[in-house]
């Protein structure tokens, strides 16, 4: 993955997530187990890979551009958050984003991967109130 878009030539990335519920890689083991005590394993295997398959369209419809030409052209406050520990999203990244935005920030979960939501609830639920608050 990119800032602001997919890249991923070689497929290998889609790979992995498309087969993360049956196979996954050391890394994404918790992961996997989360979305399957979440989902069920039936409806995660069908995210996964239902998301491999949007990814890929739009790898091959928009050469991956996901938002990175349009960040600029957002004028609404915008609130970014990710976790300290996020895999797919890292704070650089998140940050990077931001800064493309005219009226954005962004907040890490400390201790948080990427599932923020069930890493740190109550921080989230106050954050976003907070902000929201403030906007």
């Amino acid at each position: 993955m990119r800032r602001g878009g997919i890249n991923d030539p070689s497929g290998k990335l889609r790979e992995v997530l498309y087969n993360v519920v049956d196979h996954p890689i050391p890394p994404l083991q918790e992961f996997r187990d989360k979305i399957v005590a979440a989902y069920g394993e039936a409806n995660a295997r069908a995210m996964t890979q239902s998301e491999v398959g949007a990814l890929s369209d739009l790898i091959k419809q928009n050469g991956g551009d996901l938002s990175r030409s349009k960040a600029s052209t957002i004028t609404t406050p915008v609130l970014l958050i990710t976790g300290e520990h996020d895999m797919f999203v890292p704070p650089a990244l998140a940050s990077e984003l931001a800064a493309r935005l005219r009226t954005a920030e962004a907040l890490v979960a400390e201790g948080a991967e990427h599932n923020v939501y069930g890493d740190c609830p109550e921080w989230l639920t106050q954050t976003i109130l907070d902000w929201v608050d403030k906007h």
